[in-house]
């Protein structure tokens, strides 16, 4: 199901995570292969996701995935991992 969120393992150690300090804005690349959750991001009419860590998914993310999901396996990229 294609939602604001997904959930994956991560592919490279590229991106940054965009949660909170101490992460935020740090030099803390995700480790290839580590779980990661995306949030949505459209951008000039692309849609893209601002990752971080698991450990840095916060209590409001975690209640707007409750909400829009019944199942966990509703979320974009479960069943892929």
């Amino acid at each position: 199901k294609k939602s604001g969120y997904r959930l994956e393992y991560a592919t490279s150690a590229r991106s940054k995570c965009k949660g909170p300090k101490p992460c935020a804005g740090a030099q803390s690349n995700r480790q290839r292969g580590e779980l990661r959750v995306g949030s949505g991001v459209d951008f000039r009419g692309n849609t893209s996701y601002a990752w971080r860590h698991w450990g840095c998914t916060t209590a409001k993310i975690i209640s707007n995935m409750k909400s829009q999901f019944e199942y966990p396996d509703e979320l974009d990229g479960f069943d892929d991992l």
